[in-house]
Protein backbone atom coordinates (compact mmCIF):
# COMPACT_ATOMS: atom_id res chain seq x y z
CA UNK A 1 0.00 0.00 0.00
CA UNK A 2 0.92 3.34 -0.61
CA UNK A 3 -0.50 5.15 2.67
CA UNK A 4 -4.58 5.01 2.11
CA UNK A 5 -4.21 5.07 -1.45
CA UNK A 6 -4.20 1.65 -3.29
CA UNK A 7 -2.09 -0.02 -5.01
CA UNK A 8 -4.57 -1.08 -7.75
CA UNK A 9 -5.18 2.93 -8.03
CA UNK A 10 -1.03 3.79 -8.42
CA UNK A 11 -0.55 0.74 -10.54
CA UNK A 12 -3.30 1.80 -13.47
CA UNK A 13 -2.48 5.54 -13.16
CA UNK A 14 1.47 4.48 -13.84
CA UNK A 15 0.34 2.63 -16.20
CA UNK A 16 -1.75 4.86 -18.12
CA UNK A 17 1.50 7.29 -17.90
CA UNK A 18 3.47 5.06 -19.30
CA UNK A 19 1.20 4.54 -21.79
CA UNK A 20 0.88 8.06 -22.65
CA UNK A 21 -2.95 7.46 -22.73
CA UNK A 22 -3.40 10.92 -21.18
CA UNK A 23 -7.27 11.76 -21.22
CA UNK A 24 -7.68 8.08 -19.29
CA UNK A 25 -4.90 9.98 -16.58
CA UNK A 26 -6.23 12.67 -16.48
CA UNK A 27 -10.12 11.65 -15.55
CA UNK A 28 -8.28 8.86 -13.37
CA UNK A 29 -6.23 11.31 -11.19
CA UNK A 30 -9.00 13.77 -11.03
CA UNK A 31 -11.53 11.65 -10.12
CA UNK A 32 -9.15 10.76 -6.54
CA UNK A 33 -9.84 12.66 -3.61
CA UNK A 34 -7.31 15.78 -2.81
CA UNK A 35 -5.58 13.15 -0.19
CA UNK A 36 -5.09 10.11 -2.80
CA UNK A 37 -3.79 13.07 -5.69
CA UNK A 38 -1.30 14.03 -2.60
CA UNK A 39 0.15 10.05 -1.96
CA UNK A 40 0.31 9.96 -6.06
CA UNK A 41 2.16 12.64 -6.76
CA UNK A 42 4.88 11.81 -3.14
CA UNK A 43 4.57 7.92 -4.68
CA UNK A 44 6.04 9.49 -8.26
CA UNK A 45 8.28 11.71 -6.17
CA UNK A 46 10.19 9.14 -5.01
CA UNK A 47 10.32 7.12 -8.30
CA UNK A 48 13.67 7.19 -10.18
CA UNK A 49 11.78 7.19 -13.46
CA UNK A 50 8.54 8.94 -12.38
CA UNK A 51 8.83 11.86 -14.72
CA UNK A 52 6.58 10.30 -17.46
CA UNK A 53 3.97 9.79 -14.65
CA UNK A 54 4.58 13.38 -13.36
CA UNK A 55 4.52 15.12 -16.69
CA UNK A 56 0.47 13.91 -16.42
CA UNK A 57 0.58 14.93 -13.28
CA UNK A 58 1.19 18.55 -14.58
CA UNK A 59 -1.06 18.14 -17.02
CA UNK A 60 -4.15 16.95 -15.19
CA UNK A 61 -3.62 20.08 -12.69
CA UNK A 62 -4.57 23.68 -12.60
CA UNK A 63 -2.39 25.67 -13.57
CA UNK A 64 -1.03 27.48 -10.24
CA UNK A 65 -1.23 24.15 -8.38
CA UNK A 66 1.38 22.72 -11.58
CA UNK A 67 3.27 25.65 -11.11
CA UNK A 68 4.33 25.16 -8.08
CA UNK A 69 4.65 21.48 -8.08
CA UNK A 70 7.19 22.04 -10.87
CA UNK A 71 8.80 25.01 -9.15
CA UNK A 72 9.73 22.41 -6.27
CA UNK A 73 10.93 20.21 -8.32
CA UNK A 74 13.12 22.52 -8.87
CA UNK A 75 14.60 23.16 -6.02
CA UNK A 76 14.70 19.59 -4.74
CA UNK A 77 15.96 17.79 -8.25
CA UNK A 78 16.73 19.82 -11.01
CA UNK A 79 17.23 16.55 -13.01
CA UNK A 80 14.08 14.83 -12.42
CA UNK A 81 12.52 18.57 -13.54
CA UNK A 82 14.36 18.32 -16.29
CA UNK A 83 13.49 14.74 -17.21
CA UNK A 84 9.80 15.70 -16.96
CA UNK A 85 9.93 18.50 -18.99
CA UNK A 86 11.07 16.56 -21.56
CA UNK A 87 7.90 14.02 -21.24
CA UNK A 88 5.72 17.11 -22.59
CA UNK A 89 5.41 18.09 -25.73
CA UNK A 90 6.94 21.03 -26.56
CA UNK A 91 4.09 22.49 -28.29
CA UNK A 92 1.71 21.79 -25.31
CA UNK A 93 1.17 25.22 -23.43
CA UNK A 94 2.17 23.18 -20.46
CA UNK A 95 5.71 22.96 -21.58
CA UNK A 96 5.58 26.78 -22.79
CA UNK A 97 3.89 27.20 -19.42
CA UNK A 98 7.22 25.39 -17.53
CA UNK A 99 9.70 26.59 -19.47
CA UNK A 100 8.75 30.37 -19.18
CA UNK A 101 9.15 29.22 -14.88
CA UNK A 102 12.89 28.59 -15.22
CA UNK A 103 15.41 31.56 -14.47
CA UNK A 104 18.32 32.05 -16.87
CA UNK A 105 20.54 29.87 -14.53
CA UNK A 106 18.08 27.20 -15.19
CA UNK A 107 17.49 27.84 -18.54
CA UNK A 108 20.74 27.71 -19.29
CA UNK A 109 21.31 24.25 -17.51
CA UNK A 110 17.91 22.83 -19.48
CA UNK A 111 19.78 23.56 -22.55
CA UNK A 112 23.04 21.76 -21.63
CA UNK A 113 20.84 18.82 -20.46
CA UNK A 114 19.44 18.79 -24.14
CA UNK A 115 22.59 18.60 -25.72
CA UNK A 116 23.60 16.09 -24.08
CA UNK A 117 20.74 14.07 -25.71
CA UNK A 118 20.21 13.38 -29.64
CA UNK A 119 16.73 12.82 -29.34
CA UNK A 120 14.25 14.71 -32.40
CA UNK A 121 12.49 16.34 -29.24
CA UNK A 122 15.71 17.67 -27.79
CA UNK A 123 16.72 19.20 -31.08
CA UNK A 124 13.19 20.48 -31.81
CA UNK A 125 13.06 22.24 -28.06
CA UNK A 126 16.71 23.43 -28.15
CA UNK A 127 15.66 24.94 -31.92
CA UNK A 128 12.70 26.43 -31.12
CA UNK A 129 13.12 27.84 -27.28
CA UNK A 130 16.87 28.78 -27.70
CA UNK A 131 17.58 29.54 -31.76
CA UNK A 132 14.69 31.28 -32.41
CA UNK A 133 14.39 33.16 -28.75
CA UNK A 134 15.56 36.60 -29.46
CA UNK A 135 16.60 36.62 -25.93
CA UNK A 136 18.86 33.40 -25.77
CA UNK A 137 20.03 33.76 -29.50
CA UNK A 138 21.58 36.79 -28.97
CA UNK A 139 23.70 34.92 -26.54
CA UNK A 140 24.42 32.26 -28.19
CA UNK A 141 26.33 31.26 -31.23
CA UNK A 142 26.84 28.46 -32.90
CA UNK A 143 28.73 26.21 -35.19
CA UNK A 144 28.44 22.89 -37.20
CA UNK A 145 30.00 19.82 -34.83
CA UNK A 146 32.29 16.84 -36.51
CA UNK A 147 28.79 14.38 -35.96
CA UNK A 148 26.53 17.20 -37.64
CA UNK A 149 25.33 18.05 -34.49
CA UNK A 150 25.16 21.85 -33.33
CA UNK A 151 27.96 23.28 -30.36
CA UNK A 152 26.57 25.97 -28.06
CA UNK A 153 29.23 27.92 -26.77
Amino acid sequence: MHGSISDEVVKNLDKLASYKERNKFNKTFNNLTTKHKNEYIRHVKAKPKGSLAMSGILNALDKQKALSIFKELLQKDKEFAFNTLDCIHPQYTLFKTLFNQLNTQQKEDYKVNLETKSTVKAKLVLKNFYLSNKESSSNLSTRPAAKGKLLFS
